[in-house]
């Protein structure tokens, strides 16, 4: 944090829950309701105010499969999505402390709501898509088919971008660039 008397920045303590010192963040974010997050490999955090320290989240580590943390997604109702290598994503209601786990096994480097509302994933198994019906979550996974020339040209999906025009960007590791047509399943690919 940054101490305005002095114009340094200076050190926010973050344990994890055996007390130990963590010294990297992989990812900070601030929710809908203004609480700061940060995520170090094996470990969810809350920002404590008082005490002008990162506390840890208990059990948040065993609660998303006891995967390393790449990342997290704020969203617009408050819950927390936590990236994992290897874990897929765990998804926290901060509120209820309820968790769940979705594509257990992928290792997810990016995730966007998009303007429509939708939750789309980047991950080493394809572009994972959330539907959301009668309150059950579950993800569509789109992934390359060489016998099928619109699909995505990979599936080792690594970065997410929405445009102003709406359309929805993936990038991917070592197969360049694709854009899901809207309205449709297919991709454009530009290699």
């Amino acid at each position: 944090r940054l101490d305005r008397k002095s114009g340094l920045f200076l050190p926010v303590p973050m344990r994890r829950e055996d007390g130990a010192l963590l010294r990297e963040a992989v990812d900070i974010r601030q929710d809908a309701r203004g609480a700061l997050w940060a995520v170090s490999s094996p470990a969810l955090l809350r920002f404590d105010a008082q005490a002008e320290a990162f506390r840890p989240v208990e059990d948040a580590w065993a609660s998303a499969g006891k995967a390393t943390f790449t990342g997290m997604f704020c969203d617009r109702d408050g819950a927390l999505w936590l990236l994992t290598e290897a874990g897929g994503l765990a998804r926290l209601d901060p509120v209820s402390g309820a968790w769940e786990t979705h594509l257990p096994t992928a290792c997810v480097y990016a995730a966007l709501r998009d303007r429509d509302g939708v939750l789309w994933a980047a991950t080493g198994h394809g572009l994972a898509r959330l539907r959301e019906d009668d309150g059950t979550r579950r993800f569509e996974v789109f992934t390359h088919n060489p016998l099928v020339a619109d699909s995505i040209s990979q599936n080792e999906t690594i970065s997410l971008f929405q445009d102003a025009s709406g359309i929805v960007w993936v990038g991917t590791y070592g197969a360049g660039l694709n854009k899901m047509i809207p309205g449709a399943r297919v991709f454009r690919s530009y290699r």
